[in-house]
């Protein structure tokens, strides 16, 4: 073999890996920006997402999370028909990612559903900060949503995602 033809070789050689390189960086980016994406904003869509009850036990997460150190309280003394503030709770070395975005959910026969939404509704991307008791408070107003709750046992429901899509639910709130 000449050197020209093992010079010619070497070049191709190097073409590919270069290719594969490139291809790989790409690839990577845009799982990036699809993971970034699905996590900034949240919409709820007519209850589009029918996802099976999530049991308690769930494994910790591959960032050391665990929902059983995460409690979501409705304040009851703010309570209305429109609205309340729920107070989360994370004690988790490190907290989820505590936005805006909720459902609400009704008891049914003893059975959880989501409640009808009324309209669309898009959730900007605030992050809440947790407070030095591994806190906040959020407001919720869902009379956009939902409007005016009528009689019933709800909860609120605040998404997750974190090995899989995980719903994280509140203490139950009744209206008679």
């Amino acid at each position: 073999m000449k050197v020209r033809d093992i010079l010619i070789i070497v070049v191709v050689v190097i073409l590919i890996i270069a290719g594969f390189c490139v291809y790989k960086i790409n690839s990577s980016k845009e799982v990036i920006e699809n993971n970034n994406t699905e996590q900034e904003n949240f919409v709820l869509e007519g209850n589009a997402i029918d996802v099976p009850e999530v049991e308690r036990e769930i494994p910790e997460s591959e960032y050391g999370r665990n929902i059983n150190k995460v409690n979501l309280e409705v304040d009851i003394g703010s309570l209305t028909r429109t609205g309340t503030k729920l107070i989360i709770t994370d004690t988790n070395e490190t907290a989820y990612f505590w936005g805006p975005g909720f459902k609400l959910q009704v008891k049914n026969n003893d059975k959880w559903e989501d409640v009808p939404l009324l309209t669309t509704v898009a959730f900007d991307s605030n992050k809440y900060e947790l407070d030095e008791n591994s806190q906040t408070i959020e407001e919720i107003d869902w009379t956009e949503a939902y409007g005016e709750l009528g009689a019933g046992t709800y909860r609120i429901v605040k998404p997750q995602n974190d090995n899989g899509y995980l719903e994280l639910y509140s203490n139950e709130f009744i209206f008679e």
